[in-house]
């Protein structure tokens, strides 16, 4: 049985810019504070969430998705610092320090709702 499958005329709008939005991401890392921490790299956290920042900024996401993203990178830290050999009650506290430090000082990446 040959099924055609056709691409929603959405989805190939949002196939046809991906290209326009990757070129014009760039990722510093995480912001602020060390790519690595005691030889742990967090970068790879930190680059995901700057692609989810850099959506928002181009008001693909807005601001009702920073939250998640946020809570992205809380989880992501979280598993990076577990994987490269620190305790958990450490990796769930300097995760959870990293996500409310994102949550006062990055209010504005997002476009607002009109």
């Amino acid at each position: 049985m040959h099924v055609d499958f056709k691409l929603p005329f959405i989805l190939k709008i949002w196939l046809e810019t991906v290209p326009y939005i990757a070129s014009n991401f760039k990722c510093d890392g995480c912001t602020g504070v060390f790519d690595n921490w005691f030889g742990i790299n967090l970068f790879p956290a930190c680059e995901l969430h700057d692609w989810l920042y850099h959506l928002g900024r181009l008001g693909i996401l807005d601001s009702s998705e920073r939250k998640p993203s946020d809570r992205i990178l809380r989880w992501y830290t979280y598993h990076c610092l577990v994987e490269g050999g620190a305790y958990k009650w450490y990796a769930w506290y300097f995760s959870s320090r990293r996500y409310y430090a994102v949550r006062i000082g990055a209010s504005r990446a997002f476009k607002r709702k009109v």
